[in-house]
């Protein structure tokens, strides 16, 4: 079975941090096929991440229903009476999902290839490690001129503190995408770095989810969401804003007004 339109969607989704209410009777329904961008902004406080976490299984709702349907058919539906097993869990975080944050979640004791190596075996599949898919993934985020000069093995036997701010983002997110995920999360994936290295970060992102247009998308959290042209935004027809209410808005940006209004 194949799904045409896949997606999430969040059916009266109530989330709460001990007794304080973050998102309330919150709806939503993402057609991951038709836009595979799906940028979260807002204020702090708002909802963003809490949004993110429910959306990747990492947090349980307190109400209401969250549902994926992904190309390959599968379906998962969760709720706060009827949450997923460990089972699904571990399906959806090894098969389905790819996860980046701000802070490069590379293990500083271990070389590049090895946190390659060791990501690929947290898999519930074959347990065999694919060298070559390895390479490939480096590979995709190797940007610059000079990085690409030196050989695949030359990066592979780095640790993560030889690297450049910059380079440790783009090689978390290849030890995200090495799994081929359908969905990839990525917290603030730019964070504090220059413009030059936030643009070479998204266009790494941008160009892994063109390699399967259609079977991939990228949901993000960002705080550069003024601008379409900013290099968080570019790819974005559209973006989610958190507001301190609890609820969120759908925006859509209008050049001739120079700003993102509600749809």
């Amino acid at each position: 079975m194949t799904i045409t339109n896949w997606g999430c969607d969040f059916k009266n989704i109530k989330a709460q941090w001990d007794k304080k209410v973050v998102l309330n009777q919150a709806n939503l329904s993402l057609d991951l096929k038709t836009d595979p961008y799906i940028p979260l902004c807002g204020i702090t406080g708002g909802g963003k991440t809490t949004a993110m976490h429910l959306m990747s299984s990492q947090k349980k709702p307190h109400g209401g229903k969250i549902t994926w349907r992904f190309p390959d058919g599968t379906v998962f539906e969760w709720t706060s009476s009827q949450p997923l097993s460990a089972r699904q869990i571990t399906l959806l975080r090894c098969n389905y999902f790819g996860m980046a944050f701000q802070d490069s979640i590379l293990l500083p004791h271990l070389k590049i290839n090895e946190n390659f190596i060791y990501r690929l075996t947290m898999r519930p599949r074959t347990g065999i490690i694919d060298q070559e898919k390895i390479n490939q993934a480096l590979k995709s985020v190797l940007v610059t001129k000079d990085e690409k000069k030196h050989s695949i093995d030359y990066w592979l036997n780095k640790f993560p503190h030889e690297l450049s701010g910059g380079q440790r983002q783009r090689f978390s997110l290849a030890q995200a995408m090495i799994r081929d995920p359908y969905v990839l999360f990525a917290d603030e994936p730019t964070g504090s770095l220059d413009r030059k290295a936030r643009e070479d970060v998204m266009q790494v992102l941008w160009d892994w989810v063109e390699a399967k247009k259609g079977q991939r998308a990228l949901i993000w959290i960002t705080h550069h969401m003024e601008y379409p042209d900013d290099p968080d935004m570019k790819k974005a027809t559209e973006r989610y804003y958190f507001t301190e209410d609890g609820q969120f808005e759908k925006q859509s940006y209008v050049k001739e007004q120079t700003k993102w209004l509600n749809i």
